[in-house]
This record gives structure tokens, C-alpha cells and sequence, in this order.
């Protein structure tokens, strides 16, 4: 990761900077606002930065509410490590557009919500 390199992913939400900032691999956070919502760009160290972290599998244990977080954006997209390492996150699905172009949704639930 360099300052001058694109960032890793970019991510459409409601989430405030210390939400991604609490991820080990996060390296760098820029946010803007976007009418109702933050446009983050992250830069990402390399997914070795988190080996031992636990892992929270895409689509396990959801719960019955509704998610505290719902991300999207089209492409730009972070690893699915990214999601599986974070340590806020107690569950996560994701979605894709099934090959018309590269929407992804991502629903978040919180471990302390």
C-alpha cells in the first residue's frame, strides 16, 4: 500500500471511520459524504496482518433482525476476508448482481448491537 496507489476497496455506507479503522488490515481510511450516506475508501495492508484473527463465515448465524449495516457499491469491492476478519462484525451475507455488471450488497450485523 502506498499513498499515491488506488484504494483497495471503495464502499458505500453508513458506517463512521472508526468502524473500518477497528480492522487490523485497515492501513488508511478517507471518507466523504454522500447525501444520505459515507463514501470510504480504504487502503488495505496484506491479508497476513490478521492471521490468527477469528473468523466470522459469510452467511453463518445470521440473525433474525434486521442488519445493523447494509454496504453496496459497484465493483471496488473489499476481499471477503476483509468482512469475515472484522472484529465488530458477528454476522455478514453478501450478494451480487448474478454477472449483469458488479453490484455487490453486503448486510452487516454488529456483536454489540
Amino acid at each position: 500500500m502506498t499513498d499515491s496507489a488506488a484504494p483497495d476497496a471503495i464502499i458505500l455506507g453508513r458506517a463512521n471511520d472508526d468502524f473500518w479503522r477497528a480492522h487490523p488490515a485497515v492501513a488508511k481510511v478517507e471518507t466523504t459524504k454522500e447525501e444520505d450516506a459515507f463514501q470510504t475508501s480504504l487502503w488495505l495492508h496484506a491479508p497476513e496482518t490478521i492471521v490468527g484473527a477469528p473468523v466470522v463465515n459469510q452467511g453463518v448465524n445470521v440473525p433474525t433482525r434486521d442488519p445493523d449495516w447494509r454496504f453496496e457499491n459497484d465493483g471496488h469491492a473489499p476481499p471477503a476476508w476483509f468482512w469475515a476478519t472484522h472484529p465488530a462484525i458477528a454476522a455478514w451475507t453478501i450478494e451480487h448482481d448474478d454477472g449483469f455488471g458488479s453490484m455487490w450488497w453486503i448486510e452487516v450485523w454488529l456483536r454489540d448491537a
